[in-house]
């Protein structure tokens, strides 16, 4: 109990002085950025910044990637990205035998796959699937210059956004508005729903257990800060997009997407201070992973350039906006009108179809087409992708647990 207090505490610190983390979007304020705490600092692996290599030379599209999914932070929209790329360029994908996640809450294993969904070498190209982090495990079936990803939120509102959805409400017959009154102790003792969905979910998915104290925590933010090459943070989305797009050499083309699986913004809920703050207390664990990562975020966009992020960000709403137009998209309430899905009028432009594709139907079609792909070619003709950046592997990946 004494460790929790204090992870509290802590927590409530970085509340206080989050608006000061704010100055560093202020275009008008200097300030001397330094790596914190010896952590490396930028999201992009030293010498090829911003789509250029080491010498100044134009960059080649990065094809491996390890996508962290997690649950309720817009991580389909990225994974719809992600795949969509795949689809395009021939690569595979971690699939499971059925679904869209891999054996939760247990934390990933290689031989979750089957077999017959993996090339002969036993690595494939992109992992876009929910699963619980796991390096050594994961590291097993990627290839060793994989790019690290994943996608947090703010705690509150993916707490908020996973007690509806996950329907938590009838697990523990509570509103959430009663959360306001309940001491944190009965709080803290709530279960997870089908042992995944609960308090500190995103420090769940990524493979730590909720009940950490607070030098363990700031050891697990250290192996993660230096684990992933890029940490997207779900309310700076088209930001996010482009940092990433910079990290794979991607085109913008490449990284347009609409919002997937996000609720109607009628039917989010308004969320008083109160309630946030008995949230913020509740997944304090995730305050902590969040604010340092958004802080990193921050830092990351004043390296690459302000003016030209507002640049980029307008262009890719603009793409946004053309497809939309383009592909003849509708909007549709499903869930009791919780949720917009989007439909596509022209079915004859594959980008509009999968653009649009709900999370399930993509991962059933990956499954077909990696099926199809991998009876096509023989074990003699299935290559690394030419197209990836070499050299630039990192045993950080290879030997390091988490956790």
């Amino acid at each position: 109990m004494y460790a929790v207090r204090r992870l509290r505490v802590v927590a409530l610190c970085l509340v206080i002085v989050s608006p000061l983390i704010l100055l560093l979007y202020n275009p008008k304020t200097v300030l001397e950025l330094h790596p914190v705490n010896s952590i490396r600092f930028s999201v992009f692996p030293s010498g090829e910044i911003f789509g250029l290599g080491k010498n100044g030379s134009q960059c080649l599209p990065h094809e491996h990637v390890m996508f962290l999914k997690t649950h309720k932070c817009a991580s389909t929209t990225v994974q719809n990205v992600l795949m969509r790329y795949g689809f395009k360029h021939n690569l595979t994908f971690a699939l499971p035998r059925n679904g869209n996640g891999f054996g939760m809450p247990e934390l990933f294993q290689a031989e979750m796959i089957p077999k017959k969904l993996l090339p002969p070498s036993g690595k494939i190209d992109i992992f876009p699937i929910h699963s619980r982090l796991n390096v050594p495990e994961h590291s097993k079936i990627l290839h060793e210059d994989s790019r690290w990803v994943t996608i947090v939120r703010d705690p509150s509102r993916q707490y908020e956004s996973l007690f509806i959805y996950y329907k938590l409400r009838e697990s523990y017959g509570l509103n959430l508005t009663q959360f306001r009154d309940m001491p944190i102790e009965k709080l803290d003792a709530l279960p997870r729903k089908d042992g995944i969905f609960g308090k500190n979910q995103m420090l769940f998915d990524l493979g730590y257990p909720d009940n950490m104290s607070v030098s363990q925590l700031r050891s697990a933010l250290d192996r993660l800060d230096k684990l992933f090459d890029l940490v997207m943070i779900s309310e700076f989305m088209d930001e996010s997009l482009i940092l990433l797009r910079h990290l794979l050499c991607w085109s913008l083309d490449d990284v347009v997407s609409f919002t997937m699986n996000a609720r109607r913004e009628e039917a989010k809920p308004p969320l008083d201070p109160e309630l946030l703050s008995a949230l913020r207390e509740l997944n304090s664990a995730d305050v902590l992973l969040y604010d340092h990562f958004l802080s990193k975020h921050r830092k990351a966009v004043l390296e690459f350039g302000l003016s030209k992020m507002a640049d980029e960000v307008e262009e890719l709403r603009a793409l946004q906006n053309k497809y939309y137009k383009d592909c003849g998209t509708r909007e549709v309430e499903v869930y009791s009108g919780l949720v917009n899905v989007y439909f596509a009028s022209n079915k004859q432009e594959q980008k509009c179809v999968m653009m649009t594709l709900p999370e399930l139907p993509l991962v059933n079609a990956a499954r077909r087409h990696q099926r199809a792909l991998l009876e096509s070619l023989k074990p003699s003709t299935i290559r690394p992708s030419s197209k990836s950046n070499k050299g630039l592997a990192s045993n950080r990946h290879t030997t390091e647990n988490i956790p």
